[in-house]
C-alpha cells in the first residue's frame, strides 16, 4: 500500500542498509550473563518459576561442555527465550538470548542454525510467571479473508509442471512396465482453524491416465491405467517463520488390459489367465507407488516455495528485528475457516503499548489493518533511532516502491545533497485522533551540502482522513511544521536549514492525496482492486478495511407528487 508511504519507507531504509554488528561469543560469557539473570531473578517463587521455564539448569550444563554442547537442546532453550511470553523481553533475558543466538551461529558447522519452534506443550505454565498490565494491549492487528487468500494462492507455473506428461518405469510382480502418464491435476488451498499459528492445507486432486507396455519373459502386455489422486501438505506460519509438514497422498489405480501377446497360443492363454488373477494385487501395488511419487512431487514443488518464503520472511523481517532486540513481544498468527489473522504487540520494557482495545471491524472485509500510534512510534525507535538517511537512499526506496518522485526531491547537480540523523528516542511519532493522522519525524543532525546543524528538529504534518466515493482522501491540515525543539532564538544558518527542509517535506507531505482503492498484484487472479469500506482514526487507533465489493451507487429518488 502506498497511502502516504514515505514514513514507512523511511522505517525500512536503515533496516536494509545498516544491520547490527555482532561479536564472537564464548560459552563462559553466556554463563556469566546467565548468572546475572539468576541474580536479578532472585530466589523467590516467581524467580524459580522463570528459571524452570527457560530451563536454566539444563542450559548451564550444556554451556559447561563448551563446543561439545548439544545444539538441539540449546536450540530448544533458545526458542523459549524467543517466545511471546510477557516479560521475556526484559534486558536481562535479552542479553542471554542474543548471546545464545550468536553462539549457535558460530558453533554450527553447517552454518546458521534455525532455533527450534516452541512446541504447543512448551507454552507458559498455568502458574503465571508475571502478569501483563491490564492496559498493555496489542498495538497491531491484521486480517485477510479466505477469498483473498484463494485469489493469491493460484500458481499456474507449479500446476503446469505437475500436469506435464511423465515417463513411467516400474516393475510390478515381475513385469517390467514402461509408458507415459498424462496427469490432469488441480490445486486448492484450505484454511485450517488453529488459534496457535496460521495453518493452511494445500490439496492436490485429480487423475492421471497412462498408456503402458509390460514385459514378462515371452509375454508382452499393453494396458491403460486410470489413477485418481488426492494429496495434502500442511503449511504453517508463525513468529519463527514458514514451515510445512511432509506431504501425504492417496491413489487408486484401475487397469484395463488392451492386448496381450506371446510366442505361442498356449503361453498366451496362460498369460491372460494369470493377468486376471494378479490384476487386483498389481493395481494395489501401482496405487501405493503412485501415491509415493505424488507425495514426493508435492514436497519438491511446494517445499521449495516454502523454503523461499521462509528465507524471505527471516531475511526481510525477523532477523533484522532480532539483531536489534526489537522483535515484537507478541507475534501471534491464527486461522479460522474464513480468515487469516495476525496480532502483534511491539513494545519493549521502556515503551508504551495500546491503552485500549482496537476498533470493531466492519462486516465482510477482505483485508483489514488496525494499528495503534504506539506501534508506529515503537517500531521506528527500534529501527531508526540514531541512524542516518540520505537523499540518495530515499530516492532508491521511492523508486523500488514505484512511488512517483516529487520534483523537489529529485537529485540533480544544481541541488545540494542532504541527510537526516534520527533521534535515538521517538525518531518517528504518530497520533490518530478525531479522524486525523499526524506524522512527525525528529532528528538531531541535519546536513545540506557541507553545512550541518546539530540541533533537535521536529518535522510533521497533520492530515484529515475521509472515505470518498473512490477511496481514501487525505487533506493536509495547515502547513508542514518544522520546529527546533527547546530552541527559541535561531541563527541565520539554523533558519536557512529550517527553510530548506520545509521545502523538502512539503513535497513529501503534499496538500492533498487521494487513492482509488488498493490495487493488487497480477497474481491475485480475478481481483484487480480492493475498495475502502472502513476508515477510522481516533483514540490512538487507525482502522482501515477493504473489500472486493464496491459500495452500491446512491440513486436520488424523485419526490412523489
Amino acid at each position: 500500500m502506498r497511502h502516504g508511504s514515505t514514513i514507512v519507507l523511511l522505517l525500512w531504509a536503515l533496516a536494509s542498509s545498516a544491520p547490527a554488528q555482532t561479536e564472537s561469543v564464548t560459552a563462559p560469557q553466556i554463563s556469566q550473563r546467565l548468572d546475572e539473570l539468576h541474580s536479578w531473578l532472585g530466589t523467590n517463587a516467581n524467580g524459580q518459576r522463570w528459571k524452570e521455564f527457560v530451563r536454566s539448569e539444563e542450559l548451564a550444563k550444556e554451556l559447561a561442555k563448551g563446543h561439545a554442547a548439544d545444539q538441539k537442546v540449546v536450540s530448544e532453550i533458545l526458542a523459549l527465550y524467543q517466545s511471546r511470553t510477557y516479560g521475556i523481553n526484559d534486558p536481562h533475558f535479552v542479553a542471554v538470548r542474543s548471546a545464545l543466538e550468536e553462539w549457535l551461529r558460530e558453533s554450527s558447522a553447517s552454518g546458521p542454525l534455525t532455533p527450534a519452534a516452541l512446541r504447543d506443550d512448551q507454552v507458559v505454565p498455568a502458574v503465571a510467571l508475571v502478569s501483563a498490565p491490564a492496559n498493555n494491549h496489542s498495538n497491531l492487528y491484521a486480517a485477510t479473508s479466505n477469498r483473498l487468500v484463494q485469489a493469491g494462492f493460484s500458481d499456474t507455473a507449479v500446476q503446469s509442471r505437475m500436469n506435464r506428461p511423465q515417463a513411467v518405469h516400474d516393475r510390478i510382480l515381475g513385469t517390467r512396465i514402461h509408458g507415459t502418464a498424462y496427469p490432469r491435476l488441480g490445486t486448492q488451498l484450505h484454511l485450517i482453524p488453529n488459534p496457535r499459528q496460521a495453518t493452511f492445507d494445500i490439496q492436490l486432486y485429480g487423475s492421471a491416465m497412462s498408456k503402458n507396455v509390460g514385459y514378462n519373459g515371452p509375454v508382452t502386455v499393453w494396458t491403460t491405467g486410470h489413477t485418481s489422486i488426492n494429496a495434502h501438505k500442511y503449511i504453517y506460519l508463525g513468529a519463527n517463520g514458514v514451515g510445512s509438514s511432509a506431504a501425504s497422498a492417496t491413489a487408486a489405480t484401475s487397469t484395463t488390459i488392451d492386448d496381450l501377446c506371446a510366442k505361442c497360443k498356449v503361453i498366451e492363454r496362460i498369460a491372460w489367465k494369470k493377468a486376471g488373477e494378479t490384476k487386483e494385487d498389481a493395481e494395489c501395488i501401482a496405487s501405493s507407488r503412485a501415491a509415493g511419487r505424488i507425495a514426493g512431487q508435492v514436497d519438491r514443488e511446494v517445499g521449495s516455495r516454502v523454503a523461499e518464503a521462509n528465507a524471505d520472511y527471516n531475511d526481510r523481517f525477523r532477523n533484522r528485528l532480532v539483531k536489534r532486540d526489537s522483535f515484537p513481544r507478541l507475534f501471534q498468527t491464527s486461522t479460522t475457516s474464513d480468515t487469516v489473522q495476525l496480532e502483534m504487540l511491539h513494545a519493549n520494557a521502556s515503551q508504551s503499548a495500546a491503552t485500549s482495545a482496537p476498533p470493531v471491524l466492519a462486516d465482510a472485509l477482505d483485508l483489514s489493518v488496525r494499528i495503534h500510534e504506539t506501534a508506529v512510534t515503537n517500531f521506528a525507535e527500534s529501527m531508526l533511532g540514531g541512524e542516518t538517511i540520505t537523499d540518495e537512499r530515499l530516492i532508491e526506496l521511492l523508486t523500488e516502491a514505484k512511488v512517483e518522485i516529487p520534483e523537489e526531491l529529485k537529485i540533480s547537480p544544481d541541488k545540494d545533497p542532504w541527510s537526516i540523523t534520527f533521534a535515538k528516542q521517538h525518531p518517528v511519532t504518530a497520533a490518530f485522533a478525531g479522524s486525523t493522522a499526524k506524522l512527525a519525524i525528529r532528528g538531531t543532525k541535519f546536513t545540506r551540502g557541507d553545512t550541518a546543524v546539530n540541533a533537535v528538529i521536529e518535522i510533521g504534518a497533520t492530515y484529515k482522513l475521509e472515505r470518498g466515493a473512490a477511496g481514501l482522501i487525505l487533506t493536509r491540515d495547515g502547513d508542514v511544521s518544522v520546529e527546533y525543539v527547546n530552541l527559541k532564538q535561531l541563527s541565520i544558518g539554523q533558519v536557512a536549514m529550517k527553510t530548506f527542509f520545509r521545502k523538502k517535506f512539503e513535497a513529501m507531505f503534499s496538500p492533498t492525496k487521494s487513492y482509488d482503492g488498493l490495487k493488487l498484484p497480477e497474481r491475485f487472479h480475478g481481483i484487480a482492486k480492493l475498495h475502502l469500506k472502513q476508515l477510522q482514526a481516533d483514540q490512538g487507533w487507525m482502522a482501515l478495511g477493504w473489500s472486493e465489493t464496491a459500495d452500491a451507487p446512491k440513486v436520488a429518488l424523485a419526490e412523489a407528487r
